[in-house]
């Protein structure tokens, strides 16, 4: 399985980690980081991880900026 399934990877290239508060769906703000792709020299992926406050992780998204 691929990391980015529409695209070779060759394509993609980290831009950007974000350590820090996000806010969730629901207005709830957890602790995590993100990373951006940048494809063709446009922001094109995002891929989340939070964390609860005991420190495990809530859980992963990914999706288009």
């Amino acid at each position: 399985q691929k990391f980015f399934p529409n695209q070779e990877m060759k394509n993609y290239y980290l831009s950007t980690i974000f350590f820090g508060k996000m806010v969730n769906f629901d207005d709830y703000i957890f602790s995590g980081f993100s990373l951006a792709f940048i494809y063709d020299g446009h922001f094109e992926f995002q891929y989340k991880v939070k964390f609860k406050n005991d420190g495990w992780p809530i859980g992963f998204e990914g999706g288009p900026l």
